[in-house]
């Protein structure tokens, strides 16, 4: 599977960003199904440019103890 293009990313920024103010339970299930939908790629890509989430942080384990690659990149 391939790394999420810049494009695609922004996207998901932008739904994060707003889901910022949602309830807790929702923003846990959207940590989870980024977290799903990391163990299916062949790479961790952070963005660092507005820091490192929680969520990221999760992510970043997650692939660490998985062996698979995390590489950090800025917009």
């Amino acid at each position: 599977m391939k790394a999420l293009t810049p494009v695609m990313y922004r996207s998901i920024v932008e739904y994060a960003q707003k889901c910022m103010a949602c309830r807790p339970e929702q923003r846990a299930f959207g940590i989870e199904a980024g977290l799903y939908w990391g163990d299916k790629a062949d790479k961790t890509v952070v963005y660092t440019d507005r820091g490192i989430s929680r969520g990221m942080v999760y992510g970043i384990a997650r692939a660490l103890k998985a062996s698979r690659p995390v590489e950090y990149r800025t917009l």
